[in-house]
């Protein structure tokens, strides 16, 4: 940021005189999220973002900043914390800004839900074909069983659920043992998971 930044950044904020929100009245993000942006040497940035790096130093990697006060224009630093993507969704949930259920936008308006012959992978197949080839075409290339990072079991620890539930333990006492849910049991059992494992 260069020297003159903050200066020209703090002319696009109307502080209020009491404990309320700093309001960012320069220009805001066009996609509709309401976040007010500021361009430094030709590149925008967040203003809330800016705001928070001004008064408490950079922001560690893979952190949000968000807002206490639910106001996307606000860039007052003492309404501003930081939170993992976890966190950021929890706050959004418990103060019902995601709409769940029966308040969801599909829900609402299923008509404007794009299905059947209307859904992209069908009016335009060819812009999915790469997408949905690759695995087919480089099955050498995708990590299974153990080099998958989601994976929870081991190769030796499969070949040993079939076993003892050939001989008779059930699922759910494999799932307990194991730590992994009944379906997944199900799955390695009846060979729709770990498929490469003999």
């Amino acid at each position: 940021m260069s020297a003159s930044s903050p200066e020209r950044f703090w002319l696009k904020v109307h502080k209020s005189h009491d404990d309320g929100c700093w309001e960012w009245i320069g220009c805001r993000d066009r996609r509709g999220s309401g976040y007010g942006k500021f361009r430094i040497n030709g590149e925008n940035y967040r203003a809330h973002r800016l705001s928070w790096e001004m008064a408490n130093g950079p922001i560690p990697p893979g952190m949000f900043v968000c807002h206490h006060c639910d106001n996307k224009a606000c860039v007052r630093p003492t309404h501003l914390y930081l939170g993992t993507a976890k966190d950021n969704m929890k706050d959004a949930l418990s103060r019902g800004l995601i709409a769940l259920g029966d308040e969801s936008f599909p829900r609402r308006h299923p008509e404007r839900m794009a299905r059947g012959e209307r859904s992209g992978i069908r009016k335009h197949p060819e812009r999915y074909a790469n997408f949905f080839g690759w695995a087919a075409r480089h099955p050498e290339r995708m990590a299974r069983g153990e080099r998958s990072g989601l994976s929870k079991l081991k190769e030796c620890q499969v070949v040993e659920i079939r076993t003892r539930h050939a001989a008779g333990e059930t699922m759910t006492a494999l799932s307990l043992a194991y730590g992994v849910e009944i379906s997944s049991i199900s799955k390695i059992v009846h060979r729709k998971l770990w498929t490469h494992v003999a």
